[in-house]
């Protein structure tokens, strides 16, 4: 939060040519994607898990989960957003990864 203002701070990412955001205080980490463990028989949208400092993170494919196209079958390319929801860690499979921008809790 900004003080004085109902501002909150959110990293940008990108999928395709969308921008979607995630507070901050929620992003734990931003890397580069190494190895996915695939998981049978889980959701088209779920890529696998890694384990990132000793937990294990289940790794989402946004562009799957937003209806878009995919990424070519076996391309890693692109950034990773490990986020906090709950008591659970995400890794969100983006393009690329934007700016912090602040934006009203009004919108």
């Amino acid at each position: 939060m900004h003080p004085g203002t109902d501002l909150e701070d959110f990293v940008t990412f990108f999928i395709d040519d969308q921008m979607l955001g995630n507070p901050i205080l929620n992003v734990r980490d931003i890397f580069t994607l190494q190895r996915i463990v695939t998981i049978p028989l889980v959701s088209p949208e779920v890529r696998g898990s890694i384990n990132r400092h000793g937990h294990i993170v289940t790794v989402t494919d946004v562009h799957v989960r937003l209806g878009l196209p995919t990424k070519q079958n076996g391309e890693t390319e692109g950034i990773d957003v490990t986020v906090k929801h709950g008591n659970d860690l995400y890794t969100l499979f983006s393009d690329r990864v934007g700016d912090i921008m602040g934006l009203s809790s009004d919108l």
